[in-house]
């Protein structure tokens, strides 16, 4: 082989490799092959039920309340019997409760009365105390009296008996008789003394008797009745515990019982309807999927670029974008690269590049929305786009790892 011929050989084997390996980037650079879309989202059934609400068309743009369709289940049997149950506890616990504060009421209608004859009572007994200090003092005068009078026959007998006059025997019974005055003179003054005490004490609602102790009717029924006003309380406090709970599990039951028996299906209000996977009067259940919407407001391009291309975008490099049938260039910036083996399909966007194959990576491009985008929501429409950032040399020498 001739120097000549191999040089062109080793020439065209470069210029095969350099075009195989800069092929996809020419490709996706010439042919218009990247598309609009945005994230798929979808609304799905917040119960089971039926869909009996009018379901919106394809295209259409949803209103200002969200609402696309209402599905409605009136097969809450066991829901409905448990809120029934809730319903009976709340009265059961009204009931007691009433029946408690009432005997309340009773028990606090007895003890007034206990304590009107407690009043009564406690009158008598100052008023029997205050005729026995009179009756004590009255014998104290007469007693004193009476001492006074013995003293004299003491003294006059003394002086007799010097004189032989009258015997000592007679003088020592006067004397006796005077000592016994004396004695029941100290016993009448202790007992009045202990008498004004129990009076002053009386005043301050002690009452105390001649033997010191505490009369029966001051007591009487009040330790019984403070232990059965305290369990009546108990009861009345328990009662009121059941019924707040019943209060609240009753109101949270009838919120869920009602969410269960209607729901609206929503979405994000102006949000555009993309597909239908359900019909109505059709019956659903929980989490079912009922359509797919979209935001086009919130536009993406989806472009096919090979792995190599796909290392040399940032996220918020510019690109170029023109929409097929337009002149316009609009600027887009990277929102996020995907390799070949994660690219994102239908699952998550609406619409996919048609050049997207296996072992091509992904650029999404955040593309500015304008409000003519809004009304006519170009997602699916083919586009090209372009990246001024990296060029064939760029390529190449990624290529090439140099």
């Amino acid at each position: 082989m001739t120097r000549r011929t191999l040089y062109l050989v080793t020439l065209g084997v470069f210029i095969a490799y350099t075009a195989w390996m800069i092929g996809p980037y020419l490709h996706s650079t010439i042919v218009r092959d990247s598309s609009v879309t945005t994230w798929a989202r979808f609304a799905v059934a917040p119960i089971k039920g039926r869909i009996v609400g009018e379901l919106p068309e394809v295209g259409a743009v949803v209103g200002s309340e969200g609402i696309v369709t209402m599905i409605r289940n009136t097969h809450l049997v066991a829901e409905e019997r448990g809120l029934e149950e809730i319903r009976d506890r709340k009265v059961i616990s009204e009931a007691r409760l009433q029946d408690s504060q009432t005997y309340l009421a009773d028990l606090d209608r007895h003890r007034a009365e206990l304590a009107r004859v407690r009043a009564q009572v406690s009158g008598a007994f100052r008023t029997q105390l205050e005729i026995r200090i009179a009756s004590l003092r009255e014998q104290i005068t007469q007693n004193d009296a009476s001492i006074e009078i013995v003293e004299r026959m003491v003294e006059r007998e003394s002086g007799l008996a010097s004189r032989g006059a009258v015997s000592k025997a007679s003088l020592d019974e006067t004397l006796l008789r005077l000592s016994e005055l004396r004695a029941t003179r100290a016993e009448q003054k202790v007992d009045l003394d202990f008498a004004l005490v129990r009076l002053e004490q009386a005043a301050g609602g002690v009452f105390l008797t001649e033997d010191g102790d505490t009369p029966s009717w001051v007591t009487l029924g009040l330790f019984e009745l403070d232990t059965e006003t305290n369990r009546a309380r108990r009861q009345a406090d328990e009662s009121l515990i059941l019924l707040d709970e019943a209060v609240r599990d009753l109101a949270i039951a009838e919120d869920l019982v009602e969410t269960l028996r209607a729901s609206p299906v929503r979405v994000p209000p102006g949000s555009t309807i993309y597909s239908l996977f359900s019909a109505e009067d059709a019956s659903v259940t929980e989490g079912a999927r009922i359509l797919e919407w979209i935001d086009c407001r919130d536009l993406l391009v989806d472009v096919p670029v090979s792995d190599v291309e796909v290392a040399l975008l940032s996220h918020g490099d510019l690109a170029e974008v023109i929409l097929e049938g337009d002149s316009e260039t609009r600027t887009a910036t990277v929102h996020l690269t995907r390799g070949s083996s994660a690219v994102l399909g239908l699952q998550d966007l609406a619409a996919v590049a048609k050049g997207r194959t296996d072992g091509v990576g992904q650029v999404l491009l955040k593309l500015e929305a304008e409000w003519e985008d809004n009304q006519t929501c170009p997602v699916g429409r083919a586009a090209y786009v372009r990246f001024p950032d990296v060029g064939l040399f760029d390529m190449l020498m990624a290529r090439l790892r140099l």
